[in-house]
């Protein structure tokens, strides 16, 4: 069976340059050509949903420790390759 049309789906998108799952980011995808997203998300401490890859923040801002440690005030000061996600 011949693939006919190919899905221009993108996870996490354009994680080389630029944070992963945040709305900066989602924003950037129709000019990659991306058609669908998908995002991660998580409860942190106080239990809102915070959409970012990981259960932790250390890997993609500037924080350090689980989502289960911060509450969403505290997650909100922190930076994304140089966005601040609150």
């Amino acid at each position: 069976m011949a693939v006919s049309a190919f899905l221009n789906f993108a996870h996490p998108i354009a994680s080389s340059n630029l944070s992963e799952n945040n709305s900066t980011t989602f924003s950037k995808a129709p000019d990659m050509g991306v058609v669908h997203v998908e995002g991660d998300v998580h409860l942190p401490f106080d239990d809102n949903v915070v959409v970012i890859h990981d259960g932790n923040v250390y890997r993609t801002t500037d924080g350090a420790g689980s989502m289960l440690n911060h509450t969403l005030t505290e997650i909100e000061t922190l930076d994304a390759c140089g966005i601040v996600l609150g």
